[in-house]
């Protein structure tokens, strides 16, 4: 298998699943109620009226039907909490598009940019302390015995999760100590991923290791910045979040490990 092969079947492979799950109607994860800043529950997320799977959403003919149809009505949105927009963005239907493009970045764009929910979550400006606090709650060795269970729904939690904190406009929300705690804890994460034997694969890995290689690059580290300029792979992982080797992930998880023993 070419190196070019080894970058890119994560994603084709995912790419199949994404469609297997769209055609049986189960796209949809389930994520705990989220909290908001101040401490309280979010009880209103939006419920999405059509869903993958329904009659209505088999009738569309087009993938540009189901963007307009699950587009939040803006009078609801603007009355959410921020906690419910960040559990409604972790449940869009159609968030797994995310995975349907050549690398974590250009997908994610695609996706923000015809989703009002994640254009109003980068209106919030507690979008960020809210979406840490979740992470905070994510055990990564239990997330991935659960995985290894059958039930993939917290994996992909945390996978979308981290795609969301990795986004510059998220991360310029956070102070310099904020990071410094998210990075510890993306690090850990990281650590449990390498450590298990039958763990989350190159994807999942990627999720985690572009949240530290952002979080470093926000944080101006020298060594890593010196890396980055080094070595074209790693510059190129920073940008687009992938396709990526497990060397590359190795390389960026070296570089948190050290910069939270500084």
């Amino acid at each position: 298998m070419s190196s070019y092969q080894r970058n890119y079947y994560p994603y084709l492979v995912t790419t199949t699943l994404i469609m297997t799950i769209l055609l049986i109607g189960c796209s949809r994860f389930t994520i705990p109620q989220l909290a908001n800043q101040d401490g309280t529950a979010s009880v209103d997320s939006y419920d999405y009226p059509i869903k993958p799977g329904s009659v209505e959403w088999k009738s569309f003919k087009t993938h540009d039907q189901k963007v307009a149809a699950i587009q939040i009505p803006p009078e609801r949105l603007k009355a959410m909490s921020t906690a419910g927009i960040v559990e409604t963005v972790l449940n869009y239907p159609l968030l797994g598009d995310i995975l349907l493009f050549n690398s974590i970045q250009q997908g994610y764009d695609r996706v923000s940019g015809q989703f009002n929910g994640i254009a109003e979550l980068y209106q919030r400006r507690d979008a960020g302390a809210v979406l840490v606090a979740n992470y905070q709650t994510m055990d990564a060795i239990a997330i991935i015995s659960q995985s290894e269970r059958g039930d993939s729904s917290a994996s992909w939690g945390l996978f979308y999760t981290q795609i969301l904190l990795a986004q510059p406009e998220i991360l310029a929300m956070l102070s310099v100590a904020e990071r410094n705690l998210l990075l510890k804890d993306a690090v850990q994460k990281l650590q449990a991923q390498r450590e298990q034997v039958e763990g989350p694969g190159i994807l999942q890995k990627e999720a985690t290791a572009l949240l530290i290689a952002r979080l470093l690059e926000a944080q101006q580290e020298p060594a890593f910045q010196q890396k980055v300029q080094r070595d074209q792979s790693i510059g190129k992982f920073l940008r687009a979040g992938g396709p990526s080797t497990l060397s590359v992930i190795e390389e960026v998880y070296v570089s948190g490990e050290a910069a939270i023993k500084e």
